[in-house]
């Protein structure tokens, strides 16, 4: 990486517990981004020294590199780090990339260029391609198939409704964004005042998307890595996930937000499907929080009686 003054500083922010395994890839798909400025922040909540031990190795050649080690994981399954990340950089755009994924090399740089000449645009995402353990390409999930044919701007309150109505994050995952740090108003993790246990990154694209458009990107510029170690698969995280999409439906609505009093009772539906076909008793008796759950009853029992009253 060549630093080129005159083109504003991103920040690609890597937060990182106890996994070493694909992060060497991960961190070298960072350096090899052809856009001339970028910081790479590591903010690190493991218990073990060998992340800290792998990024060592390459901050001897490349000073770009900031690392941080939090002393063990800061809370909430890695939500503080993510919020320290954002915290702690210096760059005027924000591209995050989680410790198991990997970027196109012109990742940021095709990006940038959008956020560069539209103050409008508040958010640039794309297609991802899906990666297995040893990277090899997998058939698409359904909620990563190309969401539009061609590379196209999109309005934020419309590709917002259509998140809160269908549960669906056709967004994508932190890795596949770009955007500018000042549109982030207070704590990147919140969403009006609520502190999102899963769902931090839907969080932050309604709350760009709340004040203006979104760019698609037909050319896949990141590659989402799916594992069987990786915190998806966790069933209490499933449940924090779901009250996440409650609180997200709720507070856009009360705020008059993306979504009509007949979108609120088409998003409540779905939510109230999802919990439904997605908590029956089999999968109650291994969740490890019960209280999780209570919380979560609680809240569909909010939700249907709001469907009674119509």
């Amino acid at each position: 990486m060549n630093s080129d003054i005159n083109s504003p500083l991103v920040s690609i922010l890597i937060p990182t517990y106890n996994q070493t395994i694909f992060l060497k890839k991960t961190l070298i798909s960072a350096l090899e981004q052809d856009y001339p400025n970028f910081e790479i922040v590591i903010c690190d909540d493991s218990t073990t020294t060998d992340v800290r031990l792998l990024v060592e190795q390459y901050q001897t050649k490349y000073k770009n590199i900031k690392y941080y080690h939090n002393g063990g994981p800061l809370g909430g399954r890695g939500v503080i780090n993510f919020q320290k990340c954002f915290e702690v950089c210096s760059g005027d755009y924000i591209s995050y990339l989680c410790h198991d994924d990997i970027y196109m090399p012109n990742k940021v740089s095709v990006m940038i260029n959008y956020l560069l000449n539209d103050d409008n645009i508040k958010l640039v995402t794309s297609y991802r391609k899906i990666i297995d353990l040893v990277d090899r390409v997998r058939p698409d999930l359904p909620i990563t198939q190309p969401f539009y044919n061609e590379t196209k701007r999109v309005s934020g309150k419309e590709i917002g409704k259509y998140i809160l109505k269908n549960l669906a994050n056709v967004i994508g995952e932190p890795t596949t964004t770009l955007f500018r740090k000042v549109d982030i108003e207070g704590k990147i993790i919140d969403y009006m005042g609520y502190e999102m246990g899963c769902l931090i990154d839907v969080g932050v694209w309604l709350k760009l998307l709340a004040s203006g458009d979104l760019i698609y990107i037909r050319e896949p510029l990141s590659c989402f890595r799916i594992h069987p170690g990786q915190n998806s698969w966790n069933r209490d995280l499933a449940v924090r996930g779901m009250i996440d999409w409650y609180k997200l439906i709720t507070l856009s609505y009360n705020e008059q937000l993306f979504i009509s009093d007949e979108d609120y009772k088409a998003a409540i539906c779905s939510w109230v499907g999802s919990i439904r076909l997605s908590f029956p008793q089999a999968v109650i008796a291994f969740l490890e929080n019960k209280d999780l759950y209570t919380e979560l009853m609680g809240y569909y029992n909010e939700a249907i009686e709001s469907i009674n009253k119509g």
